[in-house]
């Protein structure tokens, strides 16, 4: 039987967080990154009320939280960049046509 795909909504993403934010709080993060056992819980808990798709697993937990990082990191850097705003009301990166197309040159 072929495992069913784990599937992420934005609720997921959002108890995901708030459980990172708390195992952080409560010191089980280090400078190297979570201690033991974090992503298990993270999954078990994401796991109570699983709406759609495949049960979570640490290891997509860790690879989930990892996509999100690079996503943060690359909107990070876009939102640096001169002529790049934060459209609220989207929720994304905003820019211009002259100021994209000198971005899109370099």
């Amino acid at each position: 039987m072929e495992k069913e795909k784990t599937r992420w909504t934005e609720a997921d993403d959002a108890t995901m967080l708030q459980i990172f934010l708390a195992e952080k709080l409560a010191g089980n993060q280090s400078e190297s990154g979570w201690k033991a056992g974090v992503y298990k819980r993270v999954a078990e808990e994401l796991n109570v009320n699983l709406a759609s798709g495949g049960p979570k697993d640490p290891g997509s937990v860790r690879n989930h939280f990892s996509k999100m990082k690079d996503m943060y990191k690359t909107i990070a850097a876009l939102h640096e960049v001169s002529g790049f705003t934060w459209d609220a009301e989207y929720g994304c990166v905003g820019v211009n046509d002259e100021v994209w197309g000198k971005y899109v040159k370099v």
